[in-house]
């Protein structure tokens, strides 16, 4: 063990530990913008510098030593720390009031605590925004270089849309040749939103359609709350999960959605396909590959064309659902056009529409937090109401990956049992009536799905049944999910 003294408190700490880890312990806060634990440490913002025996060392990636003395906060590091803050925000379009991350911004945060702006620095940034995607949006205007981006999406996605080009004070953040990231290796998931400190990465907005459909009285407005969303939503929102769960229902009716339907009810339509489809590739001889995300298909197939065929045409089978479930309406005689508004932690599903999928607008459970929180409804006041004709089935997912997948087991075996938990890959087999094994597995990120799906085509796997999902940690920890900066 090592024992320094950290702000006059002594600390004891492993080896390899770095200051900024052994600052926590001690319960003192070193500011950072560019850090991510375990993920990205350039040391790059230099916001971390300390002071160490006169020396100033960057907290996070400078590891502690016998009898170190670290000092955090003096007046010299405050003043080094404006500095680089005012540095940055001359490099920055400080359009606060308008900006989507306002309130829940890192560098807002920090220039507020330092009670500081651009200074007497002339302010000068890249403008261009990137919005070919319906996913994500690209405001280079508000990038500060932090590389947390190009960490999630290399090191954590397996996808490196996006990376650091040119060199010295011309470096910048952006997709492989400057193209539009339409055309990069983005599938959409979501995860750089949510580890950028600033607006330089969010979702296309959508809100703005939302108050638009919703403030039309010709249309009928149903809303499509995802499995697992109520959790996310009530972090979002800033309110108790029981709370969200109970009151939800009202709150959207007040905001204009006449129905609000869980979407397991689709899940089950859904999966049934799904099962069927599983059973006639199992006749053939075939395995099946499910993906609720068209952008991880999409590059998995740019890769190897040839696993086209044992891909499930999820969108196709989602159109058929949704017409028919519009179509129901009709003899219930509501004289109103039926719009559908699906809300997910991910942001893969907002490329869908009504052409590719019957759904007319997808938003993202941050979004709908935001349309919450600007509406002025008040949740402790609202009614508490269940769910419009919710058909709960109780299914019971102990990972949180895919309910998609859950459902895959339960409509085609009796027994279904957890065989090995690899990280990124977790392996299930359960039993059919007749006895047979059906060996599956949920894979998480694009990197470890390409390499189990090259094994599916090498004839080298022994699963009948593989999910892939873009987001580590499954759809629970989608990139539509709430940023909470602290």
């Amino acid at each position: 063990m090592i024992n320094l003294t950290v702000d006059n408190i002594e600390v004891k700490v492993k080896e390899g530990t770095t200051i900024l880890e052994a600052a926590k312990k001690a319960k003192i806060e070193i500011p950072t913008l560019c850090y991510l634990k375990d993920l990205n440490r350039p040391a790059s913002c230099r916001m971390c510098m300390v002071d160490v025996g006169g020396k100033l060392l960057p907290a996070c990636v400078t590891h502690a030593s016998e009898g170190m003395e670290v000092k955090t906060h003096t007046k010299r590091l405050r003043n080094i720390r404006k500095t680089i803050l005012e540095l940055t925000l001359a490099n920055h379009n400080c359009e606060c009031t308008t900006c989507e991350k306002s309130g829940n911004c890192k560098l807002q945060t920090m220039a507020n605590k330092y009670l500081t702006g651009p200074g007497e620095f002339e302010v000068e940034f890249e403008k261009g925004i990137d919005n070919s995607f319906s996913a994500v949006t690209r405001d280079l205007s508000k990038c500060i270089k932090c590389n947390r981006c190009v960490s999630m999406c290399s090191d954590k996605v397996g996808a490196s849309a996006i990376s650091l080009i040119n060199r010295s004070e011309e470096t910048t953040v952006a997709t492989p040749f400057n193209i539009p990231i339409i055309h990069s290796d983005c599938i959409g998931c979501g995860q750089c939103i949510t580890v950028c400190p600033t607006g330089a990465l969010i979702e296309r907005g959508t809100t703005e359609e939302i108050y638009d459909l919703l403030g039309e009285d010709t249309y009928y407005n149903i809303c499509l709350l995802s499995h697992g969303t109520y959790e996310t939503l009530a972090e979002g929102v800033g309110v108790d999960n029981a709370l969200m769960k109970a009151k939800v229902v009202d709150v959207l009716n007040k905001l204009g959605f006449s129905e609000v339907i869980d979407y397991e009810e689709y899940l089950i339509k859904e999966m049934n396909a799904v099962a069927y489809l599983l059973k006639e590739n199992m006749l053939e001889g075939k395995p099946l590959i499910y993906s609720c995300s068209s952008g991880i298909r999409r590059e998995i197939e740019d890769v190897y064309p040839e696993a086209d065929d044992l891909f499930v045409n999820l969108s196709k089978i989602r159109k058929d659902i949704n017409t028919r479930f519009k179509e129901g309406y009709l003899d219930r005689n509501i004289d109103k056009d039926v719009h559908l508004t699906r809300v997910e932690n991910c942001t893969a599903f907002l490329p869908e529409t009504n052409e590719t999928s019957g759904i007319d607008i997808s938003i993202t459970t941050r979004q709908l937090a935001k349309l919450i929180k600007t509406s002025g409804i008040d949740l402790n006041k609202a009614d508490n109401k269940p769910l419009d004709n919710l058909d709960y089935t109780g299914v019971f997912n102990p990972y949180f990956l895919s309910v998609n997948t859950a459902y895959a087991i339960i409509r085609l075996g009796e027994k279904a049992s957890i065989k090995n938990d690899k990280g990124n890959i977790k392996e299930f087999s359960f039993d059919l009536s007749d006895g047979k094994e059906i060996k599956c597995a949920v894979v998480n990120g694009l990197k470890a799905s390409k390499e189990e799906v090259k094994k599916i085509l090498d004839g080298e796997s022994e699963y009948n049944f593989l999910c892939v999902i873009p987001c580590e940690g499954g759809c629970e920890f989608g990139g539509g999910r709430p940023v909470i900066t602290k």
